[in-house]
């Protein structure tokens, strides 16, 4: 929508017959945030969809820059990526109203929404879904039938991402297939790990991903990325994590590192990590 050549403002477009503006993720930058933030003040937009590391991105910037509560908006739905603890805190903290998670994928195949009361609910006009157990593994796998997707027609569709039921029916997104870490005949989301982390004071971002172990088959292993004048030591992480999760949850290294590796959306690129970190721990 908008060239990515682009260097001066607006880096937006506006959708005239959707009612809508799309804000380019591509041009987002901590100094031009405070852009899309007056840009949302002027229109006065009351409903803001997107990636949660996007919106929460913005969400600090605008705390930094005192504009916490100043904005009209009074819905934030995310989608695409898991809605983690730091960002749901920096957005409440900055738009006053607490984020709802969407799950949706482009094939059509699965529309999953938050209701007020914090219950997912399957969007049941789209689509047929499936929660099959894993067979070795944890979790459900997702499974979709599009209702009105012409291009895969009553094809089902394995998404990749897993989800737990717990023994009321209460549904929760967890992972992604591929980032489940399989230890010792066990099973670790790197999600719960990586919220935990980030609920310590002094960690910026955290990424968790699994690396093949001699002997558990996987282990965890944590990237810490600290906030400016607040150093850690790896002792002071995973006494802190030992409070939080399980024993054989806790990882067997952290590596502080400046930065991580994120794509156009603000999503930790794990497979940049898993290549560069494969041999660890051998």
């Amino acid at each position: 929508m908008v060239p990515s050549t682009r260097r001066n403002p607006p880096f937006w477009h506006v959708n005239r017959p959707g009612r809508s503006v799309l804000f380019s993720q591509y041009h987002l930058t901590p100094e031009r945030a405070q852009l899309y933030l007056d840009e949302i003040r002027r229109r006065g937009i009351h409903w803001i969809h997107g990636y949660p590391s996007l919106i929460a991105f913005i969400a600090q910037v605008g705390i930094e820059l005192g504009y916490a509560r100043r904005v009209p908006t009074r819905w934030v739905t995310v989608g695409a990526e898991n809605l983690l603890a730091h960002q749901r805190h920096a957005i409440e903290r900055m738009f006053g109203v607490t984020p709802r998670q969407h799950y949706g994928l482009a094939e059509g195949v699965a529309n999953i929404s938050e209701c007020p009361q914090g219950t997912l609910h399957v969007d049941e006009d789209y689509s047929f879904v499936e929660f099959i157990p894993r067979e070795h593994g944890f979790g459900h796998r997702i499974v979709g039938t599009s209702l009105d997707n012409s291009a895969i027609p009553f094809l089902r569709y394995d998404t990749g991402d897993i989800a737990t039921i717990d023994e009321h029916g209460y549904l929760a997104l967890t992972d992604r297939a591929k980032d489940v870490i399989k230890s010792g005949g066990e099973w670790i989301s790197s999600i719960d790990l990586e919220n935990a982390a980030m609920a310590h004071p002094a960690v910026a971002m955290a990424a968790v991903i699994g690396v093949k172990h001699p002997r558990w088959e996987e282990r965890p292993l944590l990237f810490i990325v600290c906030k400016p004048d607040q150093p850690l030591e790896g002792d002071e992480v995973l006494a802190f994590l030992a409070q939080r999760v399980a024993k054989w949850w806790i990882p067997d290294a952290v590596i502080f590192l400046e930065s991580l590796p994120v794509g156009g959306t603000g999503k930790v690129q794990k497979a940049i990590l898993r290549n560069q970190y494969a041999g660890y721990f051998d």
